[in-house]
């Protein structure tokens, strides 16, 4: 991440300006059923709402990001509700994934293409990952699509999915579900990617 990026992102997190939605992936919430609990990997946690929630089903939580404001407000949180959870501070760029260790990954609207075979090779057999993210959509590449009133995912293109991009970066996984369009989020619609794949 470049420095610009995080001092963004520390600056959001310190100066309040950031208000966060504290409840888990619904995602990750509908397919937890299916999931043997585990040790699990949460990239990018941000301040920490899926690894809290995975740590109090009973997982095995590593929560990694490179904010260390976010990372303080997260590890606060585990503190007021007695949870453990392993908070690394670390640039994911950079950073190197044990291999075959994780039982569960989750990725929650955080898109690191390099990343993405190293996401693979740290899931154990049988490996469950859960990732959604934005997918770039006309809409965003052509200003008069868009309704500039209604709040929108960034705009950078590079910082966002293009159509079918998830599923051919995970294309070694067995895909379980997948799911790819415009949903209501954040008072509109935008375009979302959804993926849960196994390790085979």
């Amino acid at each position: 991440m470049s420095k610009s990026e995080l001092e963004k992102w520390e600056q959001k997190y310190k100066g309040g300006e950031y208000t966060p939605n504290d409840s888990p992936s619904a995602l990750l919430v509908e397919w937890l059923p299916n999931i043997p609990r585990g040790r699990v990997l949460d990239v990018a946690t941000g301040m920490g709402r899926n690894a809290l929630f995975l740590a109090q089903q009973g997982f095995a939580v590593d929560a990694v990001d490179i904010s260390s404001a976010g990372l303080a407000i997260a590890r606060q949180k585990a503190l007021e509700t007695g949870l453990t959870v392993n908070w690394i501070q670390a640039d994911l760029d950079i950073f190197d994934l044990p291999s075959q260790t994780y039982d569960l990954i989750i990725d929650n609207f955080y898109l690191n293409r390099p990343l993405a075979p190293k996401i693979i090779e740290a899931l154990t057999p049988e490996g469950i990952l859960i990732f959604e993210h934005h997918v770039l959509s006309c809409r965003d590449m052509v200003p008069m699509y868009r309704d500039v009133s209604t709040p929108r995912a960034p705009m950078n293109p590079e910082l966002m999915l293009k159509p079918g991009e998830l599923k051919d970066l995970f294309r070694r996984l067995e895909i379980l579900h997948y799911e790819e369009g415009p949903v209501l989020k954040d008072g509109g619609p935008v375009e979302m990617a959804q993926l849960v794949a196994r390790k085979a």
